[in-house]
């Protein structure tokens, strides 16, 4: 209980002084936040620089493209597309483009994902053929290979897209059997994979976040915890250290999925950015080669990382 104050030991008001206004000096979070919020913003500038340079007169893009060397791919322009979106940048030659997608051929359930995803963020969606829908709705996930073969990474990276494809042109009828295969390889650290990684768990939680958010229960919440550390933000696992851009997206992806915050914004970004070379395009790693599809790795996961809530509203890179 406080004390009682004693007026009588007030002093006159033309007697009291002001008190001085007390400022807190900004902490060295404080200033790494907007130190890395600058560094962003520029890097994501050369990144747009890098993206614009890949594309060729037919509209498409190519992380190779050169004098007299232009093979643009749906592979490469959907990475452009999406990347160029999430920074709020129009993609020129969009006619182009669109004649580019529309006459490219489309093989199996990857290209279909480049094509039918770069016209829904290109606004073209309603453009997309009765034909290539119905070969939308066909799509089927066979059952995985064994967990303990690396086949099983591809089977998730194809199983994920589908999913995503029929979420967004079709319905998800039929695929019950692939929440009961996903949750199979689930280890008991709430990790997936044969040996527990980012990897596998960040495409698993992709996969049952739209087809049965229930099965991702705290155990996994937990692992995804656990692999968050220093130096670099995420680990692979428990038993690795590696870093790479992919190990990155996938722990910054999986916090995204979960609603898990990113405790290590900071070690993030400045790892992401190392990747970043030169010419403006994101690489695997420090030194190594860009390309499109990492660039846009690099882009959705400084964004999502970055510590400012004006960006927060604009982070929702499609995943």
């Amino acid at each position: 209980m406080s004390e009682p104050c004693d007026r009588g030991s007030t002093p006159p008001v033309a007697e009291q002084q002001e008190m001085p206004t007390m400022h807190r000096p900004p902490d060295m979070d404080d200033l790494l936040t907007a130190g890395r919020a600058a560094a962003v913003a520029e890097s994501c500038e050369r990144a747009k620089a890098y993206i614009l340079g890949r594309q060729s007169p037919q509209g498409g893009f190519c992380f190779y493209r050169a004098d007299r060397v232009e093979e643009p791919n749906l592979s490469d322009t959907y990475h452009a597309v999406a990347a160029l979106k999430l920074l709020a940048c129009e993609v020129p030659r969009e006619l182009a483009l669109i004649e580019f997608l529309q006459t490219s051929e489309i093989w199996g359930p990857r290209y279909l994902y480049w094509f039918a995803f770069a016209m829904d963020l290109l606004g073209r969606a309603d453009q997309i053929s009765e034909k290539i829908r119905s070969r939308i709705r066909a799509l089927a996930i066979d059952e995985p290979p064994p967990v303990n073969t690396g086949a099983v990474r591809d089977w998730l990276r194809n199983a994920r897209m589908i999913v995503r494809l029929r979420q967004r042109f079709a319905d998800l009828e039929g695929l019950a059997k692939v929440v009961y295969w996903v949750s199979a390889m689930r280890k008991s650290g709430g990790g997936f994979g044969s040996s527990p990684n980012l990897w596998d768990t960040y495409r698993c939680v992709g996969i049952l976040s739209v087809l049965y958010p229930r099965a991702l229960g705290k155990e996994t919440r937990a692992f995804v915890e656990d692999q968050q550390a220093r130096p670099f933000g995420f680990v692979l696992n428990a038993d690795s250290i590696l870093a790479n851009l992919d190990v990155i997206d996938s722990g910054v992806g999986s916090c995204q999925l979960l609603g898990i915050p990113i405790r290590f914004r900071n070690e993030v970004l400045a790892f992401v950015m190392a990747c970043q070379g030169r010419d403006g395009g994101f690489s695997r790693a420090p030194t190594a080669l860009p390309d499109l599809e990492l660039t846009h790795k690099a882009i959705r996961t400084m964004l999502s990382a970055r510590p400012t809530p004006a960006m927060e509203a604009r982070t929702a890179a499609p995943r």
